[in-house]
């Protein structure tokens, strides 16, 4: 969806990601803006060019008050900005982080090699270089499970290739899990990516509350039981008095 022109489109997702709106001077003195946050460069309107390669690099920065100047187009980006809060019903923020081991992340892991069966690199290979790489990079165990018409073969199989440990019954277990798909000539392949990455210790409770209730109760009952005993203590003192 363009919402028209590609400038508009473009400010609006800078509202929404942030960073910076560049434009790639067109013929007749117009810009085609994308957006870069970063290192990423995307551009949400590169459809209308069809088979066009164009460059991102070395292109100057674009400001709203140009693009905005006349009164309609910029009634047209207010428009769609109130729309879209409305959708959302509230002020959007997204927050980005950086994944510091993506040899370890169970999602990057899982859409890699679906992205190598769909390029036609052998499951079996794309499988033990992601095994390979994790156990370097620090994991204790992965395994991977393909599912499907795997290979091209005529009857759907499950084939499973692991190593190093993933206890999935131990609760302290950091075990990360990721599902994802490879579409193929012969169909969809489900692709599953077990990784775990250690022991948690020191977690906190599930249920904090439950925990809060359990030691006030038996704390009302060592209470309890001690003045059990000093009423015992007394009743002894007085028959001993009498």
């Amino acid at each position: 969806m363009t919402f028209g022109q590609c400038s508009i489109t473009a400010f609006l997702a800078q509202d929404i990601f942030g960073g910076e709106v560049y434009g790639i001077l067109r013929s007749g003195g117009n810009y085609h803006c994308y957006n870069v946050i970063g290192d990423c460069v995307f551009d949400l309107t590169s459809e209308q060019f069809g088979d066009e390669v164009l460059s991102y690099e070395n292109n100057p920065i674009q400001s709203r008050e140009t693009h905005f100047s006349k009164e309609e187009k910029r009634l047209r980006y207010e428009y769609l900005k109130e729309e879209l809060k409305k959708i959302t019903s509230k002020e959007v923020q997204i927050n980005i982080f950086e994944v510091k081991k993506p040899e370890v992340d169970a999602r990057i892991v899982a859409d890699s090699i679906a992205r190598q069966i769909e390029g036609r690199v052998s499951y079996r290979r794309a499988i033990k270089m992601a095994i390979a790489t994790a156990m370097r990079m620090g994991a204790e165990g992965i395994k991977v499970q393909i599912s499907g018409r795997v290979g091209g073969a005529e009857m759907a199989r499950n084939e499973m290739i692991k190593e190093g440990r993933t206890p999935l019954h131990t609760f302290r277990a950091d075990i990360d899990y990721a599902l994802a798909e490879a579409h193929t000539k012969v169909g969809v392949l489900g692709i599953k990516v077990w990784i775990c990455n250690g022991e948690v210790y020191g977690k906190k409770d599930l249920s904090p509350n439950a925990g809060i209730a359990a030691q006030q109760a038996a704390q009302n009952q060592s209470r309890g039981g001690r003045g059990g005993n000093d009423r015992r203590r007394r009743d002894n003192r007085r028959r001993d008095n009498k």
